[in-house]
């Protein structure tokens, strides 16, 4: 009988142990990228407009509603190409989105949302 007892706490424990770690992937760029110029050359010089920053699991806009997200998937699906899934909560709305990402070369990203639009962003020195 203490076997069996011990056996179950240690599933609960495992279990509720588990419970908040949700699977999350990381994106396959990180820092501040800029909407400003993006087809320039090189990574740009000043920083201080718009702006996108990769890290850790979390994406951070400032350009549109949702400033917050969080990368759920990140599958590769070509040299340079991959499906990106992230959720976000705005206090309001609780969804996710998909979109299409293409890193161009190191200093510059392709971003294609699933429901459309499309931005091309360059890596902030």
């Amino acid at each position: 009988m203490p076997n069996r007892v011990t056996t179950i706490l240690a599933t609960a424990v495992a279990i509720f142990a588990n419970a908040g770690s949700a699977r999350s992937d990381d994106y396959p760029v990180t820092g501040t990228w800029t909407y400003s110029n993006p087809s320039d050359q090189g990574p740009a010089q000043n920083c201080s407009g718009q702006t996108m920053t990769f890290g850790n699991g979390m994406r951070h806009d400032t350009v549109g509603s949702v400033p917050e997200l969080k990368n759920k998937t990140a599958t590769q699906t070509g040299a340079g190409q991959y499906q990106m899934v992230d959720d976000f909560f705005n206090g309001q709305t609780r969804g996710s989105v998909s979109y299409t990402m293409r890193v161009v070369d190191p200093d510059h990203v392709e971003i294609n949302y699933s429901k459309g639009g499309s931005y091309t962003l360059r890596r902030c020195q």
